[in-house]
C-alpha cells in the first residue's frame, strides 16, 4: 500500500485470533456442566467464526466458535425430545411425533 492512497475495505481485515496449528483451549458449557480441555487448531479463525478443532487426547474433530485469543466455544448438540412413549415414534425429519400404524390408541 502506498502512503496517501485511499483506504479500501478489501486491506482490512478482522485479526485472527486462532491460526492453524496454536494450541487452544476448548470450552464446553451446558447447564450444570462446564468442562475445558486442550485441542489443536486445524484452521485460522477470527471472532465468532466455527473452526474445526482436534482433541489432542482423543484425536477427534468437533467444530467450536472463536471467542477470544486461544479460546473456542465448543456447544451441546441440539438437544432431542425425550424418549418416546410406547407406540410413538419420532419423524427423522422433523421433531413431529407419529403414532405407529400398529397401536391407534
Amino acid at each position: 500500500m502506498r502512503a496517501g492512497a485511499p483506504l479500501r475495505a478489501s486491506d482490512v481485515s478482522e485479526p485472527k485470533l486462532i491460526k492453524k496449528g496454536e494450541l487452544v483451549m476448548v470450552v464446553f458449557e451446558s447447564p450444570g456442566l462446564n468442562l475445558a480441555i486442550r485441542g489443536k487448531a486445524l484452521e485460522d479463525g477470527v471472532l465468532m467464526q466455527a473452526v474445526r478443532v482436534m482433541n489432542t487426547q482423543t484425536g477427534r474433530t468437533f467444530e467450536g466458535t472463536v471467542t477470544a485469543p486461544g479460546y473456542v466455544l465448543a456447544s451441546p448438540p441440539p438437544s432431542l425430545p425425550a424418549a418416546p412413549a410406547a407406540g410413538i415414534q419420532y419423524s427423522p425429519y422433523s421433531r413431529a411425533a407419529i403414532r405407529s400404524a400398529g397401536n391407534q390408541n
